[in-house]
């Protein structure tokens, strides 16, 4: 009988770790969501107040004018112009956090 008692507290011990290191785990990830919300939140507040005072572009808007730029800098047949354009208008649709921008 003290085989096995002395089994099971070892087993309740075991248990008992793994579920202290599963709340850990869990409050570590807690944590770390609630910092990556507000420093999402934070940087989307920024990026609407350097909109609204017209001190700074959206990033998309930059990059799209930064290719239309160079686009119109080369020569080009018409069906790759064509093609370059339509792509350009893809990506200014897209949102700046999608995994396709």
């Amino acid at each position: 009988i003290h085989k096995r008692l002395r089994l099971s507290l070892a087993l309740l011990k075991k248990e008992y770790e793994l579920s202290k290191l599963q709340q850990k785990i869990g409050r570590e990830v807690e944590e770390k969501v609630k910092q990556q919300h507000r420093k999402y939140i934070l940087h989307e507040q920024l990026k609407v107040i350097k909109k609204e005072l017209g001190l700074e572009k959206d990033d998309k808007d930059a990059i799209e004018e930064k290719y239309r730029e160079r686009i119109r800098q080369k020569v080009v047949p018409k069906p790759v112009m064509d093609v370059l354009e339509e792509e350009l208008n893809k990506l200014s649709f897209l949102e700046s956090h999608s995994s396709e921008f």
